[in-house]
């Protein structure tokens, strides 16, 4: 591959390594879907995401002319949501599990900041959705929301006043 190719194809990882949720969208209709997904996992492993939320998804299983490679690909894969888009089959079954996982991957916390944490205040509106802010005689209440996973790393530096799941 062509090294600028290669490039903006490594940028493009770094982007799904910091997504709330990674779906795998596979075409069941393909002969070779079950080797299209183990490469996606491969890639997913190298660039350190194994650990990452992610959803399995079968599409065009409209197109799936032998039951058995339907019923297999989910016995195989459990938690995986087979769809067709195109049929609107399981759409809205699907739109509900990526919901619910993203709502899974966050939470709300409150921190207290002393009014000379202006940076620390911007970076929260940088990476969290804030919520709330109260300028209060003891410092800034700030209530965010936002990944767990970053939520965690500011803690381990600005442990939070409250914190509520």
């Amino acid at each position: 591959l062509p090294h600028d190719l290669i490039a903006s194809f490594k940028s493009t990882l770094q982007e799904v390594s910091e997504a709330d949720l990674i779906l795998k969208i596979v075409d069941l209709s393909n002969p070779s879907y079950e080797k299209h997904l183990e490469t996606v996992n491969s890639v997913l492993h190298e660039i350190g995401v194994t650990e990452r939320h992610a959803l399995t998804v079968f599409n065009k299983i409209d197109l799936i002319q032998d039951q058995e490679i339907f019923t297999e690909a989910l016995r195989q894969h459990p938690g995986a949501i087979a769809v067709s888009v195109l049929r609107e089959i399981n759409v809205a079954k699907l739109e509900a599990a990526i919901l619910d996982a993203v709502r899974s991957e966050h939470t709300t916390r409150e921190f207290l900041l002393a009014y000379d944490q202006q940076k620390l205040l911007a970076h929260f509106h940088n990476v969290l959705d804030v919520l709330d802010i109260q300028y209060l005689e003891e410092g800034i209440q700030v209530k965010v929301k936002g990944r767990r996973a970053v939520l965690e790393d500011i803690e381990k530096q600005f442990p939070p006043k409250s914190s509520q799941s």
